[in-house]
């Protein structure tokens, strides 16, 4: 089982399924059921992880504007198993808050795709997030990303050789109110 050594009865998992079907018989149909058993065992397999926003894969530093993508290729996924990202915001010094949950039943292999939108405001706020990939309420992956500081808008200002308005031309803000 998976090169364990032992068998172990926690990752065994019982899935049952009944059927019901109508046998014909002389006179009329006869209604039966039935029953059956699946065993199922392994816990499941996480290959490849990745965090992505629109620039590319896996950088140190994500853009504060565009959305994150968490994306987790599972290998193996026998019925039942379930991913889970859990995506957190750390603030120094040890704090982390929890900011979103997202969870994927599967059973089979696939990729698993969670998508972060940036907040209300337009832009995620500086700093350092993990993300949490669980398979069946077991870590197996941890992804950081940083997103820098939102550049200010800069001065506009007027060229200082320019006049700030067209000689001759007035505005309403010229008036005296």
């Amino acid at each position: 089982m998976s090169g364990r050594s032992r068998t172990e009865i926690s990752t065994w998992r019982w899935a049952l399924s009944a059927a019901a079907w109508l046998l014909p018989l002389a006179g009329g149909l006869l209604p039966a059921s039935g029953c059956g058993f699946h065993w199922v065992t392994g816990d499941g397999r996480v290959g490849e992880v990745s965090l992505c926003d629109g620039s590319g894969c896996d950088t140190e530093f994500l853009s504060a504007t565009e959305a994150v993508t968490l994306r987790v290729a599972v290998d193996d996924a026998p019925f039942g198993t379930r991913i889970a990202s859990h995506w957190y915001y750390l603030e120094p010094p040890l704090t982390r808050v929890l900011m979103r949950e997202r969870i994927a039943d599967v059973d089979h292999p696939q990729w698993v795709v969670h998508r972060m939108e940036p907040p209300r405001v337009g832009h995620w706020k500086p700093g350092t997030y993990l993300v949490e990939v669980t398979l069946r309420d077991r870590i197996v992956s941890r992804k950081t990303f940083r997103i820098a500081p939102v550049p200010a808008p800069g001065h506009v200002a007027a060229p200082a050789d320019a006049p700030m308005s067209t000689p001759g031309m007035k505005d309403i803000l010229d008036d005296d109110f």
